[in-house]
Formats: structure tokens, C-alpha cells, sequence
């Protein structure tokens, strides 16, 4: 239906809603960047609800180049998003559940509260020592919390 022009190529992509009259998409690229990102009726074009980035040298950890791909994943009741960044840290974006059921305007404004709370990183590391190399990762239904799931190799296993 529409075609936009983006400042990068999309790594990662997934579908949320958070506001009862439109879903909202979450794009991930590369160097651990995310934005949250709708459609706007009125001026038919991407309205960009919120913007993250991860680059600083201590969540790299020592990384150069991104080796990685991130991974976005939804829990399945919009609690929340999970961001996996250089294959190593997991970034957890918050939704806020109190929301009005119309329509919410988000306008930009120093004490503007929109539908993505602060986010926040996890190692994983600091739980279990041998997680390490996170190959994916998904959230479980039926859960009272939200509640991700890991799969991992605790050393990478490749020829060479």
C-alpha cells in the first residue's frame, strides 16, 4: 500500500499494540539501534513513537564491528519488548499499560508520557556464567510475568 524510505536497513522487525486503534512496529538495525515507529492516518506517512540506541562502549563490550544481528521478540500480552544486541545483552523496553482506549496523541515535550517506558539492559551473564552467544530467543505464554526463554551455546561451535 505504501512504500517508505528508511536511513537503514531494517535487521529486525516485529508488531505491537499499544494503542487500541492501530499496532505499532518495532524496527531493530543494526548497532543496537530500535525504533517504535506507526502509521499516521492524517498525513499518511510513519509516525516515530520512540527512539533507542545502544552504542556505548561498555555495552559493546570490546566489539569493533557488529557481529551479531539484533533480535526483537514481543511478549505475547504487550507487556513488554526484548532486544538481543551483540549477541550478548538483552535490552528490555517496558510498555506502559495505562493507556486511555482512544486514541493517544504523542506529542513531543519534556514531560510527554508516551506508550514506551525507560528502558533497561540485562547480561545475562550475571544469572548463569556459561550464557554466552545467544542464538535466539522467544517469550512464553501463559506466563503472570512476562518470561523469556534463551537458547545459547555456551562456546561457539564452528570450524575454524
Amino acid at each position: 500500500m505504501a512504500t517508505y524510505k528508511l536511513h537503514d536497513d531494517v535487521a529486525t522487525m516485529a508488531s505491537v499494540s499499544l494503542s487500541p486503534l492501530r499496532d505499532s512496529l518495532l524496527l531493530g538495525f543494526k548497532d543496537a539501534k530500535l525504533s517504535v515507529v506507526e502509521y499516521d492516518p492524517f498525513n499518511h506517512n510513519l509516525r516515530t513513537v520512540s527512539l533507542h540506541y545502544f552504542e556505548k562502549e561498555d555495552i559493546r563490550g570490546g566489539w569493533v564491528q557488529t557481529v551479531c544481528l539484533p533480535l526483537v521478540r514481543v511478549d505475547p500480552e504487550a507487556r513488554c519488548a526484548a532486544m538481543l544486541i551483540f549477541g550478548k545483552k538483552i535490552v528490555i523496553l517496558p510498555f506502559r499499560r495505562d493507556l486511555a482506549t482512544d486514541d493517544v496523541e504523542f506529542t513531543s515535550g519534556p514531560f510527554t508520557r508516551g506508550p514506551v517506558q525507560q528502558s533497561y539492559i540485562i547480561d545475562p551473564k550475571t544469572f548463569e556464567t556459561n550464557i554466552d552467544n545467544i542464538l535466539d530467543m522467544q517469550f512464553l505464554h501463559g506466563y503472570y510475568d512476562p518470561t523469556l526463554m534463551l537458547l545459547y551455546e555456551p562456546i561457539k561451535t564452528f570450524p575454524g
